[in-house]
């Protein structure tokens, strides 16, 4: 949602827009930006030889983890340095009905098959 605020940002700025011609970007060019820099992410963890494990995970002492696996599976895991990236969900507050066909969170607005005109966000962290 970021990259829609700064397209808002310079359409509205009168020193890069002559309001002639606006830029524009669809729900797919979003998703586009989403998958690369996911990509490039994956990209630099591989150049830099870091693997990457996938679970829920606590510290035992501090240089060592254990990873508990989506499918139940338990690992310790020894090193001098971690990096815990701990990623995010949509956040549902109780007085917005997310089951109305026409509110979306984060990620499912990234599957919606048309372009809306306008777009209202509540919250955004």
């Amino acid at each position: 949602m970021q990259s829609s605020h700064i397209l808002f940002e310079f359409n509205q700025n009168p020193l890069y827009s002559d309001h002639m011609r606006l830029l524009r970007s669809s729900i797919a060019d979003m998703e586009n930006v989403i998958t690369q820099q996911t990509a490039m992410r994956q990209g630099l963890y591989e150049r830099n030889r870091c693997e990457l494990f996938q679970g829920n995970v606590h510290f035992i002492d501090d240089n060592t983890i254990e990873v508990e696996y989506y499918d139940g599976t338990r690992e310790p895991l020894t090193a001098e340095k971690f990096v815990i990236a701990c990623g995010s969900r949509p956040y549902h507050p109780a007085d917005v009905d997310f089951t109305h066909p026409r509110i979306y969170d984060s990620d499912s607005i990234l599957n919606l098959h048309h372009e809306p005109g306008h777009v209202i966000i509540y919250g955004a962290g």
